[in-house]
């Protein structure tokens, strides 16, 4: 009967994901925002008739299990061989990003909703973040330098603003108090060279095995199943899970495979797939603040994170004219990075809802802020690449 019912909960909700993305392209839009809508709508259903809402564990198996593909989707499109003019000022500008924002943004935080240091240092790296799935929208539009920067900073970024969460969980797990570093900095160093470890062991035996072999049936499932137990296997030796996966995707990125085309875009379709749930499920987990006091102070919160974009662009790209630098500061749409960080967070802790609310006011501020200036590309923008002064 439980598990009946609870199938026929996740057939509503990729029935949900599906018209959501059915109507995205009509409207011509991303999908993001009208996943994210039902699964509130459907938190809200649930509630008014006092209907159980998915068990714990499954959420946080769906979220781990998205966190893995994502994480090694997103760095296996870091190709080294690949790097150029364009991807060093799209690291520069997301490297001096993320430092103004965890000097600026946390105490902040801190300040107006009374969030602890870790709450506030996982926000600050969260709002680094820039969601490639609706950036490559541009891309259909326009080619243009600024655009080639937005789309590499949002492929540089992904690995890191999902590493930096669970790394400062781990450490802060570990030295609650911020006293004595030196009592643990040796088990967090471990933890990260465990990672890092088990991430080169996994990679060193998948991709010999698949330099020369490639099979229609297997080669996939070999992939995913390599993912997964990369991350089980770094987590088991006390290692980052999360890290392992990315040297993996580092692995998979720059080796040579064959067929690695192919066995790209399964990966890529398998964590689009799972997106819908990822999203359905970040709208399910909200619960919006009753009072005027949140929102007000939320809103606040993202003119300041406004104003600290426009400077990091400022210092990273004093080259560029007013109008690109405003369609690079206003285009910084949150995306399945943060919806999945978010709802992987809060299956771990009670003590990251609040957390959880207030990043996803600032999900629909950014992106809803950034479709505006997408829909107004042409006006900001010129059609043709060009070269970037750095």
């Amino acid at each position: 009967m439980d598990a009946l019912f609870y199938l026929t909960v996740i057939s509503i909700l990729f029935l949900f994901g599906v018209f959501a993305s059915m109507l995205s392209k009509k409207l011509k839009t991303s999908d993001v925002l009208l996943l994210v809508i039902f699964g509130f709508l459907m938190r809200e259903f649930f509630i008014y008739f006092n209907i159980p809402m998915l068990p714990s564990s499954f959420i946080n198996i769906t979220a781990l299990f998205a966190l893995a593909l994502i994480i090694f989707d997103g760095a296996s499109r870091l190709k080294f061989k690949e790097f150029d003019t364009f991807s060093f000022i799209s690291s520069k500008l997301f490297f001096i990003f993320l430092a103004f924002n965890f000097l600026i943004l946390t105490p902040l935080t801190m300040t107006l909703f009374n969030l602890n240091l870790l709450n506030s240092l996982i926000f600050s790296n969260l709002m680094s973040a820039t969601a490639f799935e609706v950036l490559s929208l541009i891309m259909k539009k326009t080619n243009n330098k600024v655009t080639e920067i937005l789309t590499m900073e949002s492929i540089i970024n992904a690995p890191f603003t999902v590493i930096i969460p669970f790394l400062l969980i781990d450490f802060f797990k570990n030295n609650p108090n911020l006293n004595n570093f030196s009592l643990y900095i040796m088990p967090f160093l471990q933890e990260i060279i465990s990672g890092i470890g088990a991430g080169v062991l996994m990679g060193v035996i998948t991709f010999k095995l698949m330099r020369r072999k490639y099979s229609e049936n297997l080669s996939p499932i070999a992939l995913l199943t390599s993912v997964l137990l990369t991350y089980v296997l770094a987590e088991q030796l006390n290692g980052s899970g999360v890290l392992a996966v990315t040297v993996l995707g580092l692995f998979f990125g720059n080796s040579y495979i064959k067929r690695k085309q192919s066995l790209q875009e399964f990966s890529s379709t398998t964590a689009n797939s799972i997106k819908i749930l990822v999203f359905l499920l970040f709208g399910m987990s909200i619960s919006l603040p009753k009072s005027w006091d949140f929102l007000i102070k939320s809103l606040l919160l993202f003119i300041v994170y406004v104003a600290v974009r426009l400077l990091s662009v400022e210092v990273s790209l004093p080259g560029l004219n007013f109008k690109e630098k405003f369609f690079l500061t206003f285009t910084t749409p949150k995306g399945i990075t943060l919806a999945t960080v978010s709802l992987t967070l809060v299956s771990l802790s009670s003590s990251f809802f609040e957390l959880n609310n207030l990043l996803f006011l600032m999900f629909l501020y950014s992106l809803l802020t950034a479709m505006f200036f997408v829909h107004k590309s042409d006006w900001f923008l010129n059609k043709k690449v060009e070269k970037v002064a750095s």
